[in-house]
């Protein structure tokens, strides 16, 4: 997906070529549904504004909805197998146990990326089907990306690995999961694996902390990109927000999509900002 071989974009590409998700590299950059933004060069995702803020969303009739909470989600690319029947400990039991979680995942090809959330929010734009309005519209450019669906979570664990001789264990330890997640413990994440790039976060107390999965939805673009393509509506919505333009919209207050195309000077992605 990705031509570099920098670490950030390879997990990237790995975890979305098996989900349709985008992985973040560093999951305590917090975002939110609705934050649009663009990829930088070195594969994250930079956050430029939010469609509730900009009053977009009201507009478009787009809302904010939670969905259930799962005890444990994990993604895996495509040469990562896990070995079934490996979880430990009790998520959701108020009795202690040393282990709070325990999976064990094989290695096959030259790399593996792997990630844990515990207990993750789903929250998603809804409906959908307006997204592809709101996308195309004048109100965002065509390098913007839209957070549609999100995973935010006060624990996960990733993991960048290497072809494996051997079995990886990724394990979060600690005390009972209720005191863990109501602050009055100490948890730590381990793993097995030689060599590789490996990152966890655990926020006592249980608040969210950490958005380590998204969607990204965009423009058809002829790039190989970790974002889902929405198709191309009829008909282009103006925005008086965005600024002046340069045609005189049709009497819908909309322009053919195909008659009209601008920000074409603009970059895919842009050069990497201070992080």
């Amino acid at each position: 997906m990705f031509r570099s071989t920098n670490p950030e974009q390879t997990y990237v590409s790995l975890i979305h070529q098996n989900s349709n998700y985008y992985a973040s590299w560093d999951p305590a950059r917090l975002v939110r549904v609705g934050d649009y933004g663009h990829l930088q060069a070195d594969g994250s995702f930079a956050t430029e504004g939010n469609i509730f803020s900009k009053g977009w969303a009201a507009e478009f009739g787009v809302v904010e909805i939670r969905g259930p909470t799962n005890s444990t989600v994990c993604i895996q690319s495509s040469d990562v197998e896990e070995v079934r029947g490996t979880a430990a400990g009790s998520i959701g039991a108020s009795w202690a146990h040393r282990v709070t979680a325990k999976k064990t995942f094989i290695i096959r090809r030259s790399h593996g990326a792997i990630l844990i959330m515990l207990e993750p929010q789903y929250t998603q734009l809804s409906p959908p089907g307006t997204l592809k309005d709101l996308v195309y519209s004048t109100a965002l450019k065509k390098r913007h990306l839209l957070v549609s669906e999100l995973y935010s979570c006060a624990s996960y664990a990733r993991l960048l690995a290497p072809r494996q001789e051997h079995v990886v264990n990724i394990s979060l330890e600690g005390e009972a999961h209720q005191r863990l997640f109501h602050g009055r413990a100490e948890a730590e994440w381990r793993h097995t694996a030689d060599g590789g790039d490996f990152r966890c976060g655990v926020q006592q107390g249980g608040d969210v902390a950490f958005t380590p999965l998204f969607r990204l939805v965009g423009r058809k673009t002829f790039r190989k990109l970790p974002i889902t393509e929405l198709a191309r509506p009829t008909w282009r919505r103006v925005v008086a927000a965005a600024g002046p333009q340069n045609r005189v919209p049709s009497p819908r207050g909309s322009f053919r999509s195909d008659e009209i195309k601008d920000h074409e000077d603009e970059p895919e992605y842009e050069e990497v900002q201070g992080r």
